[in-house]
């Protein structure tokens, strides 16, 4: 059994085997999503909004007529914060879903994360 080796409490008097764990804290656990609130609380970025709830941490901007998107610094923001704290995205869910209920459609470049674009 390794330094790593964890079980998970999953009712009371019943344990999992215990098994290697490479990163990060095993899932269905009571701390875990303490701990990841923790590890992302210091995680901000001036003039935006954001969500966080459980594991997930959500970044938006409301665009007046004739502003201009602040989306792609938010996200290059949210990638250089990941990088330095050593968190890794997840690429299947970091996504853009952009909403307009605007008579007159604005084209608004894509946001690229980590080399990649993705849209809802």
């Amino acid at each position: 059994m390794s330094d790593r080796a964890q079980r998970v409490k999953l009712a009371e008097g019943c344990f999992s085997e215990w098994g290697g764990v490479p990163s990060g804290v095993p899932q269905g656990t009571n701390l875990g999503p303490w701990l990841f609130l923790i590890m992302i609380n210091d995680l901000s970025i001036s003039d935006t909004f954001l969500w966080k709830y459980m594991d997930d941490r959500t970044v938006f901007e409301i665009i007046g007529k004739g502003e201009q998107s602040n989306a792609q610094a938010m996200a290059d923001n949210v990638a250089d914060w990941s990088r330095r704290n050593k968190v890794q995205l997840n690429r299947e869910k970091c996504k853009e879903l952009r909403m307009s209920f605007s008579k007159v459609k604005r084209e608004l470049p894509p946001v690229v994360i980590e080399g990649e674009y993705r849209s809802c």
